[in-house]
């Protein structure tokens, strides 16, 4: 099992790496993302930081670019070697995405009953993510749908529908009222905000 995963891992890094080159990142990103899943190794991790990037999911690419550099803290000298130039390059890359990292607060009413729970999805993934409230998210560019469940029950709030969703420049400004109004969040790009 561990050889077959090692191989498995090999021939989907060697896929992404290819359909990367190819430009073809919407195969290229999960290639690498499951490569990594079966084999931690760095040099993939870095490719895959830099398929986030290349689609323009920067948020994301930020995080696997420190992942990269955290990562390489932790290997031998010799392994170190064998990354080249890929450390210099990720932490060049990370520092120059810091600037276009949306980030983004999201906030309850306080009238929102205790204990509502507020999530996101994204096109890329149907997995509800939890969102801290209150605190500026780094979070990539484009459509997200955030939903809120108030304790006892769910209600579903998506901006493109319910709310107004606003776009500047790839940058995100919501704002989202349920559809009883008993429930209501706001989110807002904090550059915008200072703009």
């Amino acid at each position: 099992p561990g050889r077959a995963a090692a191989s498995d891992a090999e021939d989907l890094l060697q896929k992404g790496l290819a359909d990367l080159e190819a430009g073809r990142v919407a195969e290229a990103c999960p290639a690498l993302r499951k490569s990594f899943r079966l084999e931690k190794r760095a040099q993939t991790l870095f490719h895959l930081a830099e398929c986030e990037e290349k689609a323009e999911r920067i948020a994301t690419a930020a995080l696997h670019y420190d992942e990269y550099l955290d990562m390489f803290e932790r290997l031998s000298p010799p392994e170190q070697q064998a990354e080249g130039d890929r450390e210099k390059q990720a932490f060049k890359r990370r520092e120059k995405l810091e600037a276009d990292i949306p980030r983004v607060t999201f906030k309850l009413p306080e009238s929102a009953p205790v204990g509502t729970k507020v999530t996101r999805v994204t096109k890329q993934s149907a997995d509800p993510v939890p969102v801290a409230l209150g605190v500026a998210l780094p979070i990539d560019p484009g459509e997200h749908w955030v939903m809120t469940e108030p304790p006892g029950g769910i209600r579903s709030c998506d901006a493109r529908r319910d709310g107004i969703a606003h776009r500047f420049g790839g940058k995100i400004r919501w704002t989202c009222v349920d559809m009883d109004d008993r429930i209501a969040y706001s989110a807002s790009d904090e550059r915008m905000l200072q703009e």
